[in-house]
């Protein structure tokens, strides 16, 4: 009968440990998967600092102002009489009336 009772009692203890365990090991989990969250986040801004650290570091000279500004407005701007004067070509005014 002393047998079974300690049977009993090491059960119980072996299921508290256990059950503390688990909770531990859930615990665990969700600080590794917070971790990794961070770690993505660090990640994806270090990206977005590097990226405007580079920009800083290079300097506006004039050829590339041009390049990448004023040759696209020109073209912009001069796009749009082109075709008009395409399309004027393609059928000229009618002068008879």
């Amino acid at each position: 009968m002393e047998i079974e009772a300690n049977k009993s009692s090491t059960n119980s203890a072996l299921s508290e440990l256990l059950a503390v365990a688990n909770k531990e090991n859930q615990m665990l989990r969700e600080l590794v998967e917070e971790v990794r969250k961070r770690a993505e986040m660090s990640e994806s801004a270090l990206q977005i600092l590097s990226n405007h650290i580079e920009k800083k570091s290079q300097k506006e000279t004039r050829p590339s102002l041009l390049q990448r500004i004023i040759v696209p407005i020109g073209k912009a701007i001069r796009i749009p009489r082109r075709k008009k004067h395409q399309e004027q070509e393609r059928h000229p005014p009618n002068l008879d009336r």
